[in-house]
């Protein structure tokens, strides 16, 4: 049986039919955040459905695109296109095949080297980038050419993911189905926070009680870190009467401070690892984490380069009970994305 399950399988995608994602048939299933690869094309989704298609460039001159689609009947797709003005640049301006595409301002500064494209402009663009091989951006030191490899694939797998294929909303193949037809955006995760509570004895300067300080891990972190080279960048908090929050810190770097969090009883007895949930993996090493207790928010900002052009933003809630996930924005390409505009894999109320 099996064999003949997946000789069905590939009969599906040698003619073209393709397999629906589980969500086409369980919008429930929207609401699992999910990442996939289509040649030079990524798409990233959120636990809200809301997909982002997005390409660039990493050449001497680095450009990108995005179409974002927010999930539900009502949804209209919305393109970020942006490229490194360089001295005396302008901001960008797509091309295919020759023909220009103006651009909506919006909110972003157009010496930024960002901007939007809406409305009937942006399904005039996505027409016309499934027919070409690559879009070029012009208005920085050099152009950036986007190659469109994928791109069809992508959007074709957001519109099954979000129930849309073969509709009048469509992204990539438009049918007769109404947008009635699409299912509604799921109902995002509600976050409450805690109220806040008095911090005196906590923050920065407190000593790590011995008991986290002594966790194997953080002495296998430290082991080739000197005691008189180490900063004292602990970072730590009263959570509410029984608990406490202890982050030795770690590493170092030029752009970058690593802690390891531990939750403790009162004076950091019975220290335990804190690995909340992120929106794919839990998360273990904290980079530039940061805790406010005015609105009970952990959070770390983690970038794989100088500039910020790709890493992970994670914004946590202490409940009263737990460190519930509030956002998070990701993306692992270096195509210089401002973080404003990472894909998002996670949101809540």
């Amino acid at each position: 049986m099996r064999l003949l399950i997946t000789a069905a399988a590939v009969l599906l995608l040698v003619t073209g039919i393709g397999i629906e994602p589980a969500s086409a048939r369980n919008p429930a299933a929207m609401s699992v955040p999910v990442t996939r690869s289509f040649q030079d094309w990524r798409v990233a989704c959120d636990n809200g459905g809301r997909c982002t298609a997005y390409a660039g460039n990493e050449g001497h001159v680095t450009g990108f695109v995005l179409i974002t689609m927010p999930a539900g009947p009502d949804a209209a797709a919305d393109i970020a296109v942006g490229i490194d003005p360089g001295e005396g640049g302008r901001s960008p301006v797509p091309r295919i095949n020759g023909s220009e595409f103006p651009l909506v301002w919006s909110s972003l500064a157009p010496h930024d080297g960002i901007g939007h494209i809406d409305g009937d402009t942006a399904r005039a663009l996505m027409a016309a980038m499934a027919t070409a091989r690559s879009l070029v951006l012009s208005g920085g030191a050099d152009d950036a050419s986007i190659s469109l490899r994928g791109l069809g694939p992508a959007l074709s797998w957001i519109d099954r993911h979000q129930g849309r294929h073969r509709t009048v909303t469509a992204l990539r193949l438009h049918g007769d189905r109404p947008a009635s037809t699409v299912p509604h955006a799921p109902v995002l995760p509600l976050v409450t926070a805690a109220p806040a509570i008095d911090q005196t004895g906590f923050g920065p300067g407190t000593p790590v009680p011995p008991s986290v300080d002594a966790m194997p891990e953080i002495r296998v972190c430290r082991q080739d870190w000197p005691e008189s080279s180490r900063p004292d960048l602990t970072l730590s908090a009263r959570l509410d009467a029984a608990t406490e929050l202890w982050g030795p810190n770690c590493f170092l770097a030029a752009s970058h401070i690593g802690h390891l969090l531990y939750l403790t009883g009162p004076g950091g007895r019975d220290p335990r690892p804190l690995t909340p949930a992120g929106a794919l993996e839990p998360t273990v090493d904290f980079v530039n984490a940061e805790y406010d207790p005015a609105t009970r928010t952990l959070s770390q900002y983690v970038w794989r380069s100088g500039t910020g052009s790709a890493g992970r933003i994670q914004h946590w809630v202490w409940t009263g009970t737990t460190f519930a996930l509030r956002s998070e924005r990701a993306t692992r390409e270096l195509w210089n994305i401002p973080d404003r505009l990472w894909p998002t894999l996670w949101r809540s109320r």
